[in-house]
C-alpha cells in the first residue's frame, strides 16, 4: 500500500474581491478570505483556491453563474482580484488571471460556506532569490526521452530511513542542448520513496528536469520551454510538460505550478507509436534543424497542432481522422501566405507603368483588414490579426486542394509515397464534418489513418524547420 502523505507544496492566504458586471451584482465591493493550496498526493498535483463565503447563498451564486455559463471557465479568474496577501512575508504577488477553471469542490454537505476552485496553473512571485537558478520539473512521460541521454550506476542510499534521496545519473556533465536563446541542461533526479511505513518496500522514482543556464526574461523562458515541451511531446507521441518551475529574475524568484490533470494520458493503440520508437528519430539531430524563432512566432498554432496529434494517437476511426486532418490543415493555414503561390488575377499598372505586384497588393489588403481589428474585443484582437493571412488568401484564386498541393510541393512531399489521394481525403473530411459518416469499413478507415499519420508526422517535422523566406509583412 502506498503511504505517500498529502504534501502542501504551497499555502498562502489572499484576501479577494470580485470584478465584472455579473459578479458585482451579487458581491458588490465585499472582500472575502481565501486560501491557495498547491497539493501533491499520490503522484498527482492540484491547485485549489479555497474561498470562505460565510454563507451558503453567496457560494451557491457563483456556482450558478458558472453552471449557466454567465462566466466562462477560461475567464473566471480574470474577475477574481487580490486585495492583499495575509501572513506571507516572502510573497510579492500571485498571478492566476490566465488560469482556466478545472472544477469546483464544495467539501460535500459538511460545510456549505466554503468553495474550492481548481486552477489549471498559478504563478507566485517571491521577493527574494533562492539561488536555485531557473529550472523546470517535467511529468513522467518525459522519462524515456531523458533515459536516452543517461547511463546509470547501481543505487547506493546513504540513509535507508530517509524518505527522499537524490542520486545523479552516471554522467559528470548532463546533456546540454541549445533551443533558441536558452542554454539547457537535461538532468535526472532519483528519489527514494517508501511504499510501506517499515521501509520494507522501497520505490525508486526518476524525476526528469532541466536547468536553464542562460539569463532570459520570463516571457522568453516560458514561451520557449512551452514550445520545447511540445517538440518533446511530438517525438514521444505523448504529452510532455512541466509540472513546476522556478525562474530567477533580477534577484527575485517566480514559481509556477500546473495541475497534473492537464496531462494527456497515453493510450496509444496498435501502430500509433512514437516517432522516437518507430523511426528512431534522434532528438538532438531534430533539434538542430528546428527553426526556433519561427515556432515561437507561431507558438499558439504549433502547440495546438501537437495537442491534436497526440489526441489522434489516443483515438481511432473518424475522431482520429479528423484530428490528423486538422493538424495538416493548421499547417496549411499557418504557412500558406509564405509559400510561392502564383495567381490567376492580373493587376493594374501603377503610375510608373509597372505592374503592381501581388506582394504589394496582399500587403495593402492585409493592412486594410488589420484596421478592422479595432472593432474586435480587446482580448481577441491578436487572434484576429494572426488570421489576416487567411482572410487575404482570396486574392490567390486557389481552391483548398490546390493550396494543399502547393504545401506538399513546398515541403518536398509527395502524397503518392503514402498511397493517399488528398482529394479523396478532403471528400472524407467534408462528409464527416457536415454530419455524414465514412461509408467504407472501419478497417479501411484505420488503414487510411495509419497512412495519414505518417504524412502528418513528416509535415510536422518539415513545419518545425520551416524557413519563411517571404519578406511580406
Amino acid at each position: 500500500m502506498n503511504t505517500e502523505s498529502r504534501i502542501e507544496i504551497h499555502k498562502s492566504s489572499p484576501i479577494i474581491y470580485f470584478e465584472g458586471d455579473e459578479l458585482k451584482k451579487i458581491y458588490g465591493n465585499q472582500s472575502y478570505n481565501s486560501k491557495v493550496f498547491v497539493i501533491r498526493e499520490n503522484g498527482n498535483q492540484k491547485i485549489v483556491l479555497d474561498i470562505q463565503f460565510g454563507d451558503s447563498s453567496a457560494q451557491s451564486s457563483i456556482k450558478l453563474l458558472i453552471a449557466n455559463a454567465n462566466i466562462s471557465e477560461e475567464s473566471i479568474f480574470k474577475y477574481i482580484k487580490i486585495l492583499s496577501i495575509s501572513n506571507h512575508q516572502e510573497l510579492d504577488k500571485i498571478e492566476w488571471s490566465e488560469s482556466t477553471l478545472l472544477g469546483t469542490d464544495d467539501r460535500g454537505v459538511q460545510d456549505n460556506k466554503f468553495l474550492g476552485l481548481r486552477l489549471s496553473h498559478i504563478k507566485f512571485y517571491k521577493k527574494y532569490s533562492y539561488g536555485n537558478g531557473t529550472r523546470f520539473y517535467f511529468n513522467d512521460s518525459a522519462t524515456p526521452l531523458w533515459d536516452s541521454f543517461h547511463s546509470y550506476q547501481p543505487f547506493k542510499w546513504a540513509n535507508r530511513d530517509n524518505t527522499t534521496q537524490i542520486y545523479s545519473a552516471n554522467n559528470d556533465s548532463p546533456k546540454k542542448i541549445k533551443f533558441g536563446e536558452l542554454d539547457i541542461g537535461l538532468h535526472l533526479e532519483f528519489r527514494q520513496q517508501n511504499e510501506k511505513r517499515d521501509n520494507s518496500i522501497i520505490k525508486i522514482k526518476k524525476i526528469p528536469w532541466v536547468v536553464i543556464h542562460s539569463e532570459n526574461s520570463e516571457e522568453i523562458v516560458l514561451n520557449s520551454i512551452s514550445v520545447l515541451a511540445n517538440v518533446f511531446s511530438f517525438v514521444m507521441a505523448e504529452k510532455i510538460d512541466y509540472l513546476e518551475g522556478s525562474i530567477d529574475i533580477e534577484g527575485k524568484t517566480l514559481e509556477i505550478y500546473k495541475d497534473s490533470g492537464l496531462q494527456i494520458q497515453s493510450m496509444q493503440h496498435g501502430a500509433f507509436v512514437s516517432v522516437f520508437k518507430k523511426r528512431k528519430v534522434v532528438l538532438l539531430d531534430l533539434l538542430s534543424d528546428v527553426n526556433v524563432s519561427f515556432l515561437l512566432n507561431h507558438a499558439q498554432e504549433f502547440n495546438g497542432m501537437i495537442n491534436k496529434y497526440i489526441f489522434a494517437s489516443n483515438t481511432d476511426g473518424e475522431s482520429c481522422f479528423m484530428f490528423l486532418f486538422n493538424v495538416i490543415d493548421q499547417i496549411r493555414l499557418t504557412v500558406i501566405d509564405s509559400l510561392d503561390i502564383t495567381t490567376d488575377f492580373k493587376f493594374k499598372s501603377d503610375k510608373d507603368s509597372k505592374t503592381i505586384s501581388r506582394d504589394k497588393s496582399l500587403k495593402k489588403i492585409r493592412g486594410k483588414i488589420r484596421e478592422l481589428s479595432i472593432d474586435i474585443v480587446d482580448d481577441q484582437q491578436d487572434q484576429f490579426s494572426r488570421s489576416v493571412p487567411g482572410n487575404a488568401s482570396f486574392i490567390l484564386k486557389k481552391n483548398v486542394i490546390d493550396q494543399f498541393n502547393d504545401l506538399f510541393e513546398s515541403f518536398n512531399i509527395s502524397e503518392e509515397e503514402y498511397k493517399l489521394s488528398f482529394k479523396e481525403i478532403k471528400k472524407i473530411r467534408d462528409s464527416i464534418f457536415h454530419g455524414g459518416r465514412y461509408t467504407g469499413t472501419f478497417e479501411g478507415l484505420q488503414s487510411i489513418n495509419l497512412k495519414l499519420n505518417l504524412l502528418t508526422e513528416d509535415l510536422i517535422i518539415k513545419f518545425m524547420s520551416f524557413e519563411n523566406t517571404n519578406t511580406r509583412e
